[in-house]
């Protein structure tokens, strides 16, 4: 895979049908998992043409070779970002909360560390020792 830090890479999710997905993870149990939903978007997205030509040129093989954990690498990062960015719009202008999948604060499979608190935040600008 391309260095992601020093090269944009287009891939393009209708919003639309990203929330459906992410609606019908969340409301059902068995389903309500990450890596579940992740999976889910790469199949539904992979699809498009222009997605199709983006993932052709990070990997010419990847319609033979990617497994699920490389569709999860691939695609995690950016349903978490598109997740954020629907989750504080609806916040914002609407006032609606709506979670995310189960497992999206281990997005790589395992926690590195808890996270911090506001308390935690307030000490390091404070210039305390976490």
């Amino acid at each position: 895979m391309p260095n992601q830090k020093t090269e944009i890479i287009r891939y393009r999710m209708d919003t639309a049908s990203f929330v459906t997905i992410w609606r019908n993870h969340i409301t059902h149990p068995q389903a309500d998992d990450w890596k579940k939903f992740v999976l889910a978007c790469f199949e539904r997205f992979s699809r498009e043409k222009y997605n199709m030509d983006t993932l052709t040129d990070v990997d010419p093989l990847w319609q033979t070779q990617w497994k699920d954990d490389n569709q999860y690498e691939f695609l995690s990062e950016r349903c978490y970002s598109k997740c954020m960015t629907i989750k504080n719009k609806l916040k914002k202008d609407k006032e609606y909360s709506v979670e995310l999948p189960e497992g999206y604060l281990s997005r790589t499979g395992r926690k590195r560390s808890p996270r911090i608190t506001t308390t935690g935040i307030m000490d390091i600008f404070n210039g305390k020792d976490v």
